[in-house]
């Protein structure tokens, strides 16, 4: 935080960093594996160790209910406040690794219903079935476009 002049600068450098890492987990996902940047890991990669059950839904919910997108708030966050806590430990764990998934892709296969896009390792999940059961239930609130 030293290197910087303030806070505002410090946030400005952490969001270009998030941004160079997204980009380059996507344009170029052997740059950050062969680590040609060093310290641009992919932020989808974190590995979070829990105490317990308690501490990962809570966890879960919180990382649920701030996507970055209201469309992603809506889906994942209701379909966590739905639904988290009665997933089992595997479930849990398939869910964890479902919001690690890009908002943008996640809009594709929820929202704009194209879950044959997902791959097979997200669409193979009961998780990934489990939301889908959620927003085409009805329970999904709809979201209204932001007012300028």
């Amino acid at each position: 935080f030293s290197q910087y002049r303030d806070k505002a600068s410090f946030q400005l450098a952490m969001l270009m960093r998030r941004a160079m890492t997204r980009l380059l987990a996507r344009e170029a996902p052997q740059a950050t594996k062969l680590n040609i940047m060093p310290g641009l890991e992919d932020s989808r990669q974190a590995v979070f160790q829990d105490a317990d059950r308690e501490s990962k839904q809570r966890r879960l919910m919180y990382q649920s209910s701030k996507r970055g997108t209201r469309e992603m708030d809506g889906v994942i966050g209701g379909f966590a406040v739905d639904s988290l806590y009665k997933l089992t430990d595997q479930q849990l764990t398939e869910y964890d690794n479902l919001i690690r998934e890009n908002d943008h892709d996640m809009n594709i296969w929820f929202v704009q219903g194209k879950p044959e896009r997902a791959p097979d390792h997200v669409r193979n999940t009961e998780v990934f079935k489990l939301v889908q059961e959620y927003v085409n239930s009805g329970k999904l609130q709809k979201i209204k476009p932001m007012e300028l």
